[in-house]
């Protein structure tokens, strides 16, 4: 049996994040990934927050890893010829990150500190917790405890699974699309969301003239084995118009979009984060960011030290405060997916009417962008 301070399933960003900042507070850490070795080949881009920024850039990698910085976002509701945009602008609205750069990036940071060890291919076998300490055993019959476990595997998590932890799921009956396409018209360095009843975009320059777009399409106007039909179409009817001459760029990727929400995130000694704890809607580009911010939040227990380590209260301000933030956070999301995908075209006229009042606040839209960028939350 080997001891660890903490112990960490699940080697993706998240997770890589919270090992490299607990390892300088000189905790003795063991993250385990059930992959034989962590793909670092994929080419999908993500949108990250300034407070995303300040984690990454000052407090662990120490240099920029973006790939653009957008300074313009702008919303359209039915169609991008539809006058009632919501145009918001700002010093930085955003940075585009290569998502495979950061995750190499974090991995190798975690390389660093010798008082952090990654185990590969280690799917679990059993988990007990007793003592004030987690045991797990993993199927190649290694054995490992440590005062606290860290669930950063995804939503389709494995220690989720194995101790059957209540959660709430909801499919969104609809498919997203994940590539990138270049184009002959300039996006002016812009960001861009599209909301339809049939589908929502969002467009991430990557350059003057290159997108990565996210699609999502209600699984009732997707062709059933005919992805490029599905993104044809898309791109003929929506896109050819307002960026010109296009051609994709990369593999499209897709995946069954669904909601689900743990109905707490801490459990004796073992606590979940990221999108092992929530998952949403990919409209607004902050599942990740949203994860980088249950990450801070944990650090602070560890800071604050309100209950002893060790103690199964440790991560209670953790699992009240992010727990009633994210709840929040999927109420507006769901509000904002429903509402600007409607088919009530009195609703639609509201939302155009919407669009135009908030143009003209500049207080309002600031407010807009400083929310996002603080990862929606108001701690």
């Amino acid at each position: 049996m080997t001891k660890f301070d903490l112990i960490i399933f699940g080697a993706g960003p998240i997770g890589l994040t919270l090992a490299n900042l607990l390892g300088k507070k000189d905790f003795k850490i063991l993250v385990i990934d059930k992959t034989k070795e962590l793909v670092f080949n994929t080419n999908r881009y993500i949108a990250i927050s300034n407070k995303t920024n300040k984690i990454l850039n000052q407090d662990i990698l120490k240099k920029k890893i973006f790939a653009n910085q957008v300074k313009s976002m702008q919303l359209y509701n039915e169609s991008f010829e539809n006058k009632n945009k919501l145009d918001l602008s700002n010093e930085t609205i955003c940075s585009i990150v290569n998502a495979t750069e950061l995750h190499k990036e974090l991995y190798h940071e975690c390389c660093k500190q010798n008082n952090i060890t990654i185990c590969l291919n280690s799917k679990l076998k059993s988990i007990v917790s007793q003592n004030e300490l987690v045991e797990l055993t993993t199927t190649n019959d290694k054995k490992f405890n440590s005062n606290y476990l860290f669930v950063s595997d995804g939503k389709k998590s494995q220690v989720k699974e194995f101790l059957k932890l209540e959660e709430k799921k909801i499919s969104y009956n609809s498919t997203a699309y994940v590539f990138e396409f270049s184009h002959s018209k300039s996006n002016n360095n812009s960001t861009y969301q599209l909301f339809q009843q049939n589908c929502i975009a969002g467009l991430l320059p990557l350059s003057e003239k290159s997108f990565s777009c996210v699609l999502s399409i209600n699984n009732k106007f997707c062709y059933k084995n005919d992805t490029k039909k599905t993104i044809d179409i898309f791109l003929k009817n929506e896109i050819c118009n307002k960026f010109g001459k296009i051609k994709i760029n990369s593999e499209i990727t897709s995946f069954p979009l669904t909601f689900s929400h743990a109905s707490k995130y801490s459990y004796n000694n073992v606590i979940l984060i990221g999108d092992s704890a929530h998952s949403f809607h990919p409209l607004a580009g902050m599942g990740m960011n949203v994860g980088f911010s249950d990450v801070l939040s944990l650090v602070s227990c560890f800071e604050e030290n309100l209950y002893s380590f060790g103690s199964d209260k440790f991560f209670n301000k953790y699992d009240y405060e992010r727990h009633a933030i994210n709840q929040r956070t999927i109420y507006i999301l769901n509000f904002i997916e429903k509402t600007l995908t409607s088919e009530n075209r009195f609703l639609n006229s509201g939302v155009n009417r919407g669009f135009n009042f908030l143009n003209k606040s500049n207080l309002i839209k600031r407010k807009i962008i400083n929310f996002a960028n603080n990862n929606l939350d108001y701690f």
